[in-house]
């Protein structure tokens, strides 16, 4: 489902309200809108080509394109990319970095950078989101997209449900979703 340029326009004047309340500076506007709508339903290759270019333009800005990192660091990043897993244990990446000529102190500092350029994910929140990183961010993409989604998806998670149907059903009416309805919906399909 598209918006009409009215539906555009009023999501646009919400996004503005709560970047407002959020005291956030730094946002991208297109065509006078906060956000950059994208027809899911269309399946042509060319239909996220503006938000495309708005990420290109975006990324091309910041201070850490052109920032020189050790050479080290690009080795670490194709060995964790290249694990089998979707995330590794921070230890897991403090041994593989450290063989490599990454000292222990240097690592943090190497996943910040990586997580700014979006390569990684490394919250630092709490002990539990700072020991994971994960090296691929699709995957959490896709883990967080079967428990947020639209009406069709969401009709289609309920029809598959089963046993987890009055766990789903709590979710979407109260937003607290069960330990095994995370485990259900996260697991590899």
């Amino acid at each position: 489902l598209v918006p009409s340029h009215e539906e555009r326009k009023r999501i646009s004047v919400e996004i503005r309200r709560l970047v407002a309340k959020a005291n956030l500076t730094h946002f991208h506007g297109h065509d006078q809108l906060l956000f950059i709508p994208v027809n899911n339903m269309d399946t042509s290759r060319t239909r996220a080509l503006v938000l495309r270019k708005v990420i290109q333009e975006t990324a091309k800005s910041l201070a850490s394109i052109e920032r020189e990192v050790p050479l080290a660091w690009l080795r670490a990043v194709d060995l964790m990319v290249q694990s089998t897993r979707p995330y590794l244990g921070y230890e897991e990446v403090v041994e593989l970095c450290v063989p490599l000529g990454v000292d222990r102190q240097s690592v943090g500092e190497m996943l910040l950078f990586l997580h700014e350029l979006g390569v990684v994910v490394h919250q630092r929140a709490n002990a539990a989101l700072h020991a994971r990183v994960i090296v691929d961010p699709q995957w959490l993409v896709n883990q967080l997209a079967r428990v947020v989604g639209d009406e069709i998806h969401v009709q289609h998670r309920f029809a598959r449900a089963g046993r987890h149907f009055p766990d789903l059903e709590k979710l979407y009416r109260t937003g607290v979703a069960s330990r095994s309805l995370l485990e259900y919906l996260w697991e590899p399909k």
